[in-house]
């Protein structure tokens, strides 16, 4: 249950963070903020969340 939580958390944030980019790109007329896709958003909040927790992680182990 957590697992599926953490995931549409995460899916949720991406399509956001797509929707917002799309928005302002096509405001601003800029290329690379309109092709952002939900994918790519998705990978790079994985991606953040993982250094995260990896950080936690080292602070705990430190904290012994």
């Amino acid at each position: 249950m957590g697992r599926l939580f953490i995931f549409l958390m995460i899916a949720i944030i991406a399509g956001a963070i797509s929707l917002i980019k799309n928005s302002v790109g096509a405001a601003t007329g800029n290329e690379d903020l309109k092709k952002s896709s939900v994918q790519s958003e998705a990978k790079n909040v994985m991606d953040k969340t993982a250094k995260g927790i990896s950080w936690m992680e080292e602070q705990w182990e430190d904290s012994k």
